[in-house]
């Protein structure tokens, strides 16, 4: 599969100040980038409403544009990560990056691949100290 179409997807606002310029100084220009976030467009209110965590709940934390940083339900938030995969793969994303530490069991897209560096990175590090502590 030749990559077209890049998206990434935060769990708070698009775009990440942080790790697009990462991404872009990686990527070549030929490759499309679509840049998301679960909590673009929603107001404060809208946030609260829709992700607010309950007492006792795992909670994701993250920053928005502004610079506030809000706590979201582990649990309310997954069903805008998926929503939010679906979009992405509807404008035609071959790949996607999610951008968030956390894991989200049964994530799915249905043609992109579907990248979840929570998934990756440990296992890569894990390699990595086994390959260097036997040599």
């Amino acid at each position: 599969m030749q990559l077209r179409v890049l998206g990434t997807l935060t769990i708070g606002q698009a775009p990440r100040p942080d790790v697009v310029p990462i991404i872009d100084v990686h990527l070549p220009p030929a490759i499309q980038r679509i840049h998301r976030g679960v909590l673009d467009g929603l107001s404060r209110d809208e946030i609260d409403r829709r992700y607010r965590p309950v007492p006792k709940e795992p909670v994701l934390v993250t920053r928005l544009q502004d610079g506030a940083e809000v706590e979201l339900s582990r649990r309310c938030i997954k069903d805008g990560v998926q929503e939010a995969l679906r979009a992405l793969e509807a404008e035609g994303c071959d790949a996607i990056l999610l951008l968030c530490t956390g894991t989200f069991d049964g994530l799915e897209c249905g043609k992109a691949w579907l990248v979840e560096p929570d998934h990756i990175v440990p296992a890569a590090v894990a390699g990595l100290l086994e390959k260097r502590s036997s040599g």
